[in-house]
């Protein structure tokens, strides 16, 4: 009878230590983008130990381990979940050299132990893509299916952002050429020329 007491008990304390590490998971990387479904461990710690956590894992990865270091021993946890992550979805057959549009499309949201890279896609990446080659209705959008289209043009007035610790400045300024979303392109300000990389629509950030 005490042994069955205390099996339940231990069941009771490794049970709330998978929850724990369930919390501290959703916590750190957001209830709707991680869907815990199972944690293991080599071996079980004992409840009396106060444990330090440190998660090796990351959004979209396969490699889920906790590691918990308690009283100088250390255990490891296996954990089995899902990442959430969205895709959008083509409403009809889209022709190549097209330029995109959210609302070409559905957003859905789907699970997965690992999310390909291409698929990693925001509205806001949507509108500065064009069609690499012709996209059937029904297909998930992905990367591979498109060319970035230039946000930034020679000659174009830009917005341009300089960031220093919690000092932002905006000011007016002029492209010396062509860019897209993520490309390093060479601007004036007055008779100064500044180095800047894209973030958007008519807008760039020195650094």
């Amino acid at each position: 009878m005490l042994w069955t007491i205390l099996l339940l008990l231990l069941n009771l304390c490794y049970a709330s230590l998978e929850e724990d590490i369930k919390r501290r998971i959703e916590d750190t990387f957001g209830k709707d983008r991680v869907k815990v479904l199972r944690v293991k461990f080599d071996r079980k710690p004992e409840d009396s130990k106060p444990c330090d956590f440190v998660f090796d894992m990351e959004y979209g990865k396969f490699k889920s381990l906790v590691y918990l270091y308690c009283k100088g021993e250390k255990y490891t946890a296996y954990v089995d979940l899902l990442w959430a992550y969205p895709v959008f979805i083509a409403k009809d057959d889209i022709p190549k050299g097209t330029r995109l549009s959210p609302e070409m499309f559905v957003k859905e949201l789907r699970y997965s132990k690992v999310i390909p890279s291409d698929l990693l896609i925001s509205e806001e990446d949507i509108n500065s893509m064009l069609t690499s080659t012709n996209i059937l209705k029904g297909t998930v959008l992905r990367r591979s299916l498109t060319r970035s289209v230039p946000v930034v043009l020679r000659d174009q007035e830009v917005l341009a952002i300089y960031r220093e610790g919690n000092l932002l400045l905006e000011f007016k300024a002029k492209a010396l050429e062509n860019g897209e979303v993520g490309k390093i392109i060479r601007i004036r300000h007055g008779e100064k020329i500044l180095r800047a990389k894209v973030v958007g629509k008519g807008k760039v950030e020195v650094f």
